[in-house]
């Protein structure tokens, strides 16, 4: 670094206090603005001043308000909860599911409303979302016996046959 007048040119220092800026604490402080004003409220200069930062830190990390806004959406799918699904109590388990979301949704009840104040760039679905807690694929089974699964494309054929004779 160089001195001009007695000042450092250059970076200024990092503070000892203040937690590094990344893509997940812009994800969280975006979620809280999106939570509570809406998306059209998250832009980069409330977001900046929420994170006490600077607009152009927040450039250093991210591309641009889209990016800001998919990463927002993304947190907002993972703080989901997972859930287990109990086939032979299928209505309970579809009630708990709805619990539980409903709860996770109501912490950011303005955010839910995304899809009809942003475009989210499409992306995958995290694999643990469709596979099994094991790891395995999810089972389509309408009985006990594991030996008895049905893929959906199966069920979707079966209902058909079974609408088109009545």
């Amino acid at each position: 670094m160089t001195t001009t007048g007695g000042r450092k040119r250059g970076r200024p220092a990092r503070s000892a206090d203040r937690a590094p800026l990344t893509k997940e604490s812009i994800a969280e402080a975006g979620l809280r603005i999106a939570g509570d004003e809406g998306f059209p409220q998250l832009t980069m200069r409330r977001l900046a001043a929420e994170l006490d930062v600077t607009v152009r830190a927040l450039y250093n990390v991210v591309a641009d308000r889209q990016e800001v806004v998919d990463l927002t959406a993304a947190r907002m799918v993972e703080n989901l909860p997972d859930h287990d699904y109990d086939a032979r109590d299928w209505r309970r388990s579809v009630r708990r599911m709805y619990r539980e979301a409903r709860a996770a949704y109501r912490a950011f009840p303005r955010a839910t409303l995304v899809s009809l104040d942003e475009t989210i760039t499409p992306t995958e679905v995290p694999e643990r979302r469709i596979l099994s807690p094991n790891g395995s694929s999810p089972s389509w089974s309408t009985s006990d016996s594991p030996s008895t699964t049905r893929s959906p494309s199966a069920v979707s054929s079966s209902s058909r046959s079974s609408a088109s004779s009545c």
